[in-house]
């Protein structure tokens, strides 16, 4: 059984029917060539198979500097975020995400002390509310009403662009997987109520592979899922699979799926200071107007 997002105990059901399952996730890392997929198994055998492809956090970093660097280089010098500033991202009020052992949804309500706290501890907490959210959602105006809290408009800036904002020490959320990249740029990160999901980057998956909650724990892959070799690879022993699968060159491969789900969130920007870079040159002007152009050659 292949799943998305399956619930835990969808698995360990699987699993005590010994029926080999193996769950998927979209990673939170997503400013990267394309999406990385998460993958567990309720199999040790499925599992360890998975760890071969596990991406290198290398990876992560490097595009993460790729993008900082960028931003800063477009960012104007009368940018106007404060020195040692917070960063509170803004969340959709009910999420998988948020849901508490009680079986509650949690909100910034429930950490008014905490937010308190995190605006004694830097000059200014920005506020960028979720851009589906309304403007005049109750945790958004909750957060207007506080005199240490700066609202960022939604589409004012492009989150990554904060990110690559040195001035941002700190970035926090409920449980944003967005908190996820924002420590590869540098950034202090706290969730106030928890981080949803674990990859097996956080941990010594090279050294102790066998120490991973496999029901719990997702292995982080980049692209391979793409190649039927990964597929034969993984499933052998379990399905017929062919032995000389095709092992498709996925290092050829940009914004597939990316673009196949339509999840571009704020790739769209990212996209942008790259190709705009390339296609237009470091500093692009608007082209001159015939008359532009007819009084340059008169005055020659």
């Amino acid at each position: 059984v292949i799943m998305i997002e399956a619930p835990l105990v969808f698995l360990k059901i699987f699993d005590i029917l010994g029926i080999p399952c193996i769950d998927f996730t979209i990673h939170p890392i997503r400013y990267m060539d394309d999406l990385l997929l998460g993958f567990k198994a309720n199999s040790q055998e499925i599992y360890q198979k998975l760890l071969k492809y596990q991406v290198n956090e290398f990876y992560f970093s490097f595009y993460a500097g790729l993008l900082k660097g960028t931003f800063q280089r477009r960012t104007s010098d009368k940018d106007d975020i404060l020195p040692n500033s917070a960063l509170f991202l803004g969340q959709t009020p009910v999420d998988r995400s948020l849901l508490n052992d009680k079986k509650v949804v949690v909100s910034v309500f429930d950490y008014q002390s905490e937010l308190e706290q995190l605006g004694k501890d830097h000059s200014v907490v920005y506020f960028k509310p979720h851009p589906l959210v309304a403007t005049d959602d109750a945790a958004t105006e909750y957060m207007k009403s506080l005199d240490f809290v700066k609202i960022i408009a939604p589409d004012a800036r492009n989150t990554y662009d904060l990110f690559a904002c040195d001035q941002i020490k700190t970035v926090t959320a409920l449980s944003s997987g967005t908190l996820y990249e924002a420590k590869y740029f540098g950034k202090k990160v706290k969730y106030f109520f928890k981080q949803p999901f674990h990859f097996a980057e956080e941990y010594d998956y090279l050294h102790s592979p066998q120490s991973l909650s496999i029901n719990e724990i997702y292995v982080s892959i980049y692209r391979d899922y793409f190649s039927p070799h990964f597929w034969a690879d993984v499933l052998a022993g379990f399905f017929p699979t062919v032995e000389n699968a095709f092992k498709l060159p996925v290092e050829q491969l940009q914004n597939k799926l990316r673009y196949a789900l339509n999840s571009r969130w704020g790739h769209k920007d990212v996209q942008s200071v790259f190709i705009d870079e390339v296609v237009l040159g470091p500093k692009a002007s608007p082209q001159k107007t015939f008359k532009q152009k007819l009084k340059k050659g008169l005055r020659k």
